[in-house]
């Protein structure tokens, strides 16, 4: 158990110095992670920003950031520092996304099946807050309207407009 919690200590550092960064260069820190993937360990960091981030901006963050991780040396094994764009699929992940891009068709993917479906499509309505805590309003096409909890969504991404 005191393994974890080190581990979350060490990933709430790497995020706050991956936030301040961010915020150095006007990009939003949308996700931090430590995940090992084909036995590689990989620090991700995904980045956003109005207009998308490009190569040039992970190259910078990644030169900016690099560093100030490597000071507090908080992983115990190697790993490789990965920066990409959140894309035009970003994954809502706090409750402020789902105020921010309101008005916008995301894809849902459910803990468990409301309607008999755990995946689907829906205009984001916006938050709400429930008794249970922050939910998601979302209307499908054939307009149903529905409030989930954001505890209830497995995953939730934006749908790209072209």
């Amino acid at each position: 158990m005191g393994g974890f919690t080190a581990m979350s200590k060490t990933m709430e550092r790497i995020r706050v110095i991956g936030e301040e960064a961010a915020r150095e260069f006007g990009f939003e820190l949308v996700l931090v992670q430590l995940v090992k993937e084909r036995g590689q360990w990989i620090l991700r960091f995904v980045l956003d920003k109005p207009g998308g981030i490009g190569i040039a901006d992970c190259e910078r963050f990644s030169r900016r950031v690099e560093p100030l991780v490597e000071a507090v040396d908080p992983v115990p094994h190697s790993y490789i520092l990965e920066v990409s764009s959140a894309g035009l699929d970003r994954p809502l992940l706090r409750p402020e996304d789902y105020r921010r891009f309101a008005g916008r068709t995301i894809d849902l993917r459910l803990y468990e099946p409301v309607e008999g479906r755990r995946r689907f499509s829906a205009k984001l309505l916006g938050l709400m807050e429930e008794a249970e805590g922050p939910a998601a309003a979302l209307e499908t096409a054939d307009g149903y309207r529905l409030t989930v909890p954001l505890g209830k969504i497995a995953m939730a991404r934006l749908v790209p407009e072209l």
